[in-house]
């Protein structure tokens, strides 16, 4: 029986909805301090890519939805010492994909505000949203070029990025292992609401080393990785701030995992350790409020599938049983 889909989004949709804050209590504000967003240098495939150990999807349409949970220990836009404990911050992600042929793969996300603390109230609902698109090239290579845009901390302007990564997948001995290596650019440009907030850029190179495991049949894989990025050019000021820029090199950590369940759907987890700037010192940082200081931050997702041909035949799920 196939699944509606209406039925499809509404269960999509459980995993996350917008929330608002509570209200704020009475203090003095005080000067804003930035937050940023991951470079995303986690997986820019598929999951299901991921599972099958192919570089791309050779064909159909991938709709996914997760909601992203962010845990830190000094949160350096709150009052000193305060934590932000887990679900204090919710960000509810929805992407779609789809194979335009087995050369081209198109990608679309938007990311909203689920769930805010009153520390950080006063948040955009839309954080974010962008394109990509993957090119294979051979077995065991692929080109990724994204570029996305979103709101400034509080409201004091505008972030865009554009990054573009060469990946390279190499199996060791067997199926089982693969080593996924990536390198490439990433560049951040701010924009302030007006030609007196200013305005600034950073460029960053990154490099990216995943082990990846896989079971037979493409119904399951686990993965781990280090991610290192080193700012090669900079320059302008934070409009959040007015203070000069002065990243820093970053190195971050990835681990998950994914399920495909049925022919038609997958579950994932994947969790990273996320490195950026130091807190005491807001010019190491950027205003975007997905990333930008030292924390962590656990995703939990599914996805659903439409393909001319089933993921798997009948004696593959013969032999989960």
């Amino acid at each position: 029986m196939r699944t509606k889909p209406c039925l499809t989004l509404g269960v999509l949709a459980t995993l996350g909805g917008i929330a608002g804050a509570e209200p704020p209590p009475e203090v003095q504000p005080g000067p804003p301090t930035p937050m940023t967003a991951d470079v995303a240098l986690g997986s820019s495939r598929s999951y299901r890519s991921i599972a099958e150990n192919a570089m791309t999807m050779d064909e159909g349409l991938e709709l996914s939805s997760g909601m992203k949970f962010i845990t830190a220990r000094d949160v350096p836009f709150a009052s000193a010492g305060r934590e932000l404990l887990f679900s204090d911050v919710g960000i509810f992600g929805v992407s779609a994909r789809s194979a335009v042929n087995k050369h081209l793969e198109l990608s679309t996300h938007l990311d909203l505000l689920a769930k805010q603390p009153s520390t950080i109230d006063h948040q955009a609902v839309a954080q974010g949203g962008g394109l990509g698109l993957r090119t294979p090239i051979g077995e065991s290579f692929a080109i990724a070029a994204d570029a996305g845009i979103g709101p400034l901390l509080d409201g004091h302007g505008v972030w865009t990025r554009e990054s573009a990564v060469i990946e390279m997948n190499k199996e060791i001995g067997s199926e089982f292992l693969s080593f996924d290596l990536r390198g490439g650019a990433d560049v951040t440009t701010l924009a302030g609401n007006g030609a007196s907030s200013g305005s600034g850029h950073l460029t960053e190179v990154i490099t990216q080393a995943n082990a990846m495991f896989h079971m037979p049949h493409g119904y399951w894989a686990g993965w781990f990785g280090i991610a290192y990025a080193v700012p090669v050019a900079h320059a302008g000021v934070d409009p959040a701030t007015s203070m000069a820029m002065s990243p820093q090199p970053r190195l971050d950590f990835h681990l998950g995992t994914v399920v495909a369940l049925v022919p038609e759907w997958d579950v994932y987890i994947d969790v990273a350790m996320i490195d950026r700037g130091d807190a005491t010192r807001p010019e190491t940082q950027l205003p975007i409020l997905d990333g930008g200081f030292d924390q962590a931050q656990v995703l939990f997702g599914v996805s659903r599938h439409w393909a001319s041909k089933p993921h798997l035949n009948n004696d593959d799920y013969a032999l989960r049983l």
